[in-house]
């Protein structure tokens, strides 16, 4: 069940020539009954689904965005799909990516790494019902709530750019901390992206790069029951575990760094670079950094641009011989 509310609100099927009609009360809900697509008690029938607008802000699931919003059907049910402006859409994802405490340019290195990042994903998803997801798998999109006058001058003063590699825009990955030193495309996403080598990086001197975490068997269920002992068999160049061994009573499993980060969590085991012992019948881990660690290290970014980097050194830095281009 979707749940839609916004002053002014209004609904259309999704078909050609469909027309807007006033919701009763500001409010509609569209749930599935016995396979149906119902609206506010009545089928929709003929459309792959209804779309919304209001006279600002649409409210889905307590979270206004700006746009409209479309419902559609997905293989797990209902799905939500805001459609709006793409500097609209980057205003809310800085604010949702990266503090507003942090220096201009460093906001500004993310504003276009994050453009880049939409742009990108919008030629690779065409002809498909949405072009992103708005958690941490793509980048978190907070909706209205997470932008500002702030985050809205900021895109605005990046507005266009993009970085480009042979004219085509990058896959502009960035991630919270690396812990000194960036992890290049091969070994984070398995593909050799020219751009995505490994350097050095100035996030060793923020704070929050260290952590701990202590694990029991439960956490590893998915891959193994009642795990014993976990050893990295294998590293890559930067230290982080590439090949994880598993060994419990059944027998042992062999894993790769991005299978066991997944399994445990993404936000439990924050990266990759961490040493292991066991401790009172678990693991202690102690690591450093936060993320996948390839592509714009966003604490690097911060202590980068404290140093007087301005934002399109930074890139360069991150996305080494990848150029700034403005599209629009």
């Amino acid at each position: 069940e979707i749940t839609l509310a916004g002053q002014g609100l209004e609904v259309r099927r999704l078909e050609a020539g469909g027309k807007y009609a006033p919701a009763p009360g500001g409010r509609s809900v569209v749930y599935l009954s016995a396979g149906k697509m119902m609206l506010d008690g009545a089928e929709v029938r003929d459309a792959d689904g209804v779309k919304f607008r209001s006279d600002e802000f649409v409210t889905v699931a307590e979270q206004p965005v700006r746009g409209q919003i479309e419902v559609r059907r997905s293989e797990k049910g209902l799905i939500a799909i805001n459609v709006l402006p793409l500097e609209d859409y980057l205003a809310a994802v800085l604010g949702s990516e990266m503090p507003r405490s942090f220096p201009l340019e460093a906001l500004k290195a993310q504003a276009v790494a994050a453009r880049t990042y939409a742009v990108r994903r919008k030629i690779e998803a065409w002809g498909k019902p949405y072009h992103l997801g708005a958690t941490v798998l793509h980048q978190v999109y907070g909706g209205a709530k997470a932008e500002d006058a702030k985050t809205r001058q900021i895109v605005k003063a990046t507005e266009g750019e993009v970085l480009v590699w042979k004219m085509e825009p990058i896959e502009a990955y960035f991630h919270a901390s690396c812990g000194g030193h960036t992890e290049s495309g091969s070994e984070a996403l398995g593909r050799p992206l020219p751009y995505l080598k490994s350097v050095d990086c100035a996030c060793d001197t923020q704070p929050r790069t260290q952590w701990e975490l202590k694990l029991g068997a439960s956490d590893f269920k998915s891959l193994a029951k009642g795990v014993k002992d976990l050893e990295v068999l294998e590293r890559t160049p930067t230290g982080r575990a590439k090949k994880v061994l598993l060994a419990s009573a059944s027998g042992k499993v062999v894993v790769s760094g991005v299978e066991l980060r997944k399994a445990v969590g993404y936000d439990k085991l924050r990266s990759l670079d961490f040493e292991a012992e066991r401790k009172g019948g678990g693991f202690q881990l102690k690591g450093r950094g936060h993320g996948h660690g390839t592509g714009m290290c966003q604490w690097g970014a911060k202590a980068y641009a404290e140093q007087g980097w301005g934002y399109r050194k930074i890139l360069e830095h991150y996305y080494v011989g990848a150029e700034i281009r403005k599209m629009y």
